[in-house]
């Protein structure tokens, strides 16, 4: 399984927009092959900085995604309002 965590920097008045995106796309996510979660999390320490956390059953179905129509689709938006460099890791899990 690979878990890949997104952390994406926005400013706090643009937090409501970014949460209608990922609240209407996270259903679509879970359609692609391979997705079995799809969350969004809000740091403590910081409000403007949000991570999407999801699994996948490999790196292959994560990289479709990525490639997707869907993904191309959304990720504009979401890019436009960011106001640092996104960055990203995929993990494999090693136990539960």
């Amino acid at each position: 399984m690979i878990i890949r965590i997104v952390t994406l920097k926005f400013e706090e008045k643009d937090i409501p927009a970014f949460q209608q995106i990922f609240a209407q796309s996270k259903p679509r996510i879970l359609e692609f092959k391979g997705c079995t979660r799809v969350d969004l999390l809000q740091s403590t320490e910081d409000a403007g900085t949000m991570l999407t956390y999801s699994h996948w059953e490999s790196e292959d179905h994560l990289n479709a995604y990525r490639k997707s129509e869907f993904f191309g689709s959304v990720w504009p938006n979401t890019k436009s309002m960011l106001i640092a460099k996104p960055s990203a890791i995929s993990l494999i899990q090693l136990s539960e």
